[in-house]
């Protein structure tokens, strides 16, 4: 498995999933129709060219998961974002799972990425959200970005980098 990146092109930047985030990612997919959703959060480094997904959370215990459904636990995510601060890394977005094999955001997604952005202070101009599938990479995953008045969707592709930061 190789790194996925992403053009940004609302932040004229692009996005890179580490080979680790994306076995998390694979480790965790809703394999039989009974899995519950799984999710978590996003934490990486920002470069002048790149912003590189290093870290990803979840699932916790507390977490509230169904075949349908995934209620992350606050808490642990505002502890979560704390200790990654600590530790040098910026929160990106969230990330869940669907029982699709290409998944797209629900209302309820795109609701929830809003009122993120909303209530958070990125760094960037706004968040990310990763969705994960059932099919195989990139195919299985939806990524979208999430800022102050739109969304855009995003796609994977080999894009030179250059990356001084």
């Amino acid at each position: 498995m190789k790194p996925l990146e992403y053009h940004v092109s609302p932040i004229d930047r692009h996005l890179r999933l580490s080979i680790e985030v994306l076995e998390h990612f694979r480790r965790h997919r809703q394999r039989r129709c009974w899995d519950a959703e799984a999710g978590g959060q996003l934490f990486g480094e920002i470069g002048e060219v790149t912003i590189t997904v290093v870290r990803v959370t979840g699932p916790r215990d507390a977490d509230t998961r169904g075949r349908f459904y995934y209620h992350p636990d606050r808490v642990a995510e505002q502890r979560e974002i704390d200790e990654q601060k600590r530790a040098g890394l910026h929160f990106l977005g969230d990330w869940h799972t669907h029982f699709q094999k290409c998944p797209r955001p629900s209302k309820v997604d795109l609701k929830s990425m809003n009122e993120c952005v909303r209530k958070s202070k990125p760094l960037l101009t706004g968040l990310f959200l990763v969705l994960v599938g059932r099919s195989a990479f990139p195919d299985g995953l939806h990524l979208s970005f999430h800022g102050q008045i739109d969304n855009y969707s995003l796609k994977s592709g080999s894009f030179p980098i250059e990356d001084k930061g």
